[in-house]
């Protein structure tokens, strides 16, 4: 197998890979906004129960005022585990953006080399070309002319 098609083989593999990144990111992307999307809910809804509790009298009842207060402690607690999840999604998107930025400086730097592989080839195809060209004028000039 020859270089060039080495390089071209490895070439394909790096932009599949970038190919495969990029799926990645935008499955990851997908994530964060949905775990965004959790977390505004959750806040929403503990403001709403701020509010429900906000409305209340006080009773007088230390143990119903407990009880009123457990939705809110709830809520709260969906929230932080919300908020939690909204980071992780965001931490791991990054890491996602950048494996991708890795995988196209790979493919970029595979591509690279066999553009210029690519031009050598040629150059020297070339050169070879020029050479026999060379030796074809030369062979007239001394046989003059004249097809032998």
């Amino acid at each position: 197998m020859t270089s060039s098609r080495r390089l071209d083989r490895v070439f394909n593999l790096r932009e599949r890979v970038e190919r495969e990144q990029k799926a990645a990111l935008g499955a990851a992307r997908r994530d964060e906004e949905a775990r965004r999307e959790q977390a505004a809910s959750a806040r929403e809804h503990l403001e709403r129960c701020h509010d429900q509790n906000g409305e209340r009298k006080p009773p007088a009842a230390a143990g119903l005022l407990r009880e009123l207060a457990r939705p809110t402690e709830a809520a709260r607690a969906d929230l932080d585990a919300a908020l939690d999840a909204q980071q992780r999604a965001e931490e791991a998107a990054r890491a996602e953006e950048e494996r991708l930025k890795e995988a196209r400086r790979d493919r970029r730097a595979v591509e690279k080399v066999r553009d210029r592989w690519r031009a050598e080839e040629a150059a020297g195809a070339s050169r070879a070309e020029q050479q026999d060209i060379d030796e074809f004028t030369r062979h007239r000039r001394v046989t003059g002319g004249s097809e032998s």
